[in-house]
């Protein structure tokens, strides 16, 4: 319908909201997936340990994503970072997603359990480099 009647799709901004709603929800997001890479630490498990950098990724990069919000942390002007985060956060959590459902092989599963430490730090700081580079 709306393609009938271009003057009916109406544009919605409130960066006001955004900037309030999805960082905060964001950031609560990213200490719930911190707690759950403690957890999957604690349980030494492949999967867990996935699982855990999945949700640490999206709720990561969907953090940056509000927090680039136009006229907050940022300067006025709309940038791809804003954009960039948000559908990275999809595509990170959706390839962990699908990596935590797959078994790998034995020895491939000890290693990544074995070197979960590093692991975990590694891709923490690799998120927060993204978010101080984006939001620098």
């Amino acid at each position: 319908m709306l393609r009938l009647q271009p003057g009916w799709d109406h544009r919605w901004v409130q960066p006001q909201g955004h900037f309030h709603i999805v960082s905060a929800v964001s950031v609560v997001s990213v200490a719930l997936a911190a707690i759950a890479a403690l957890a999957a630490h604690r349980l030494a498990s492949y999967r867990a340990l996935v699982l855990a950098m999945a949700f640490l990724g999206m709720s990561g990069l969907f953090a940056v994503h509000g927090l680039a919000t136009p006229g907050f942390l940022l300067g006025r002007e709309y940038g791809a970072v804003i954009g960039f985060a948000a559908r990275m956060s999809v595509v990170v959590a959706a390839a962990l997603l699908a990596a935590s459902t797959v078994e790998p092989p034995a020895r491939c599963a000890a290693f990544l359990v074995r070197h979960r430490t590093a692991l975990l730090v590694g891709w923490g700081v690799c998120l927060l480099a993204f978010a101080g580079s984006a939001l620098a």
